[in-house]
């Protein structure tokens, strides 16, 4: 039986990880992804699948990132991503939410 070659590789991982937090109630992140209803686009439960539709993870910097993080895991939601661009748009809400005026901010 051939295999993808991808075992234990960064990618590999990381799409195991999305599999299982979004899929195993043990898992440890699973309470803020599979039981909020956070779900993996069926193609994806091919690894074969996902590494074709985003490629590789470019290097441990890099991490799965949901552009919109009520949408499930699928081609067009998700692309790899640091964590500090993870990060931005979330400090962005949370200083709106804190300030109760209208104000332009810099992204």
């Amino acid at each position: 039986m051939r295999t993808h070659g991808h075992t234990g590789s960064l990618t590999y991982t990381s799409w195991r990880a999305m599999l299982a937090r979004c899929s195993q109630p043990s898992h440890r992140s699973y309470r803020y992804y599979g039981a909020k209803g956070i779900r993996v686009d069926p193609r994806w439960r091919s690894f074969q699948a996902f590494l074709s539709d985003l490629g590789p993870r470019p290097s441990p910097a890099y991490t799965l990132g949901r552009r919109d993080h009520a949408l499930p895991y699928e081609p067009s939601n998700v692309g790899w991503a640091t964590r500090r661009q993870q990060a931005s748009p979330l400090q962005a809400e949370l200083v709106l939410y804190v300030i109760p005026q209208q104000l332009a901010l810099p992204l």
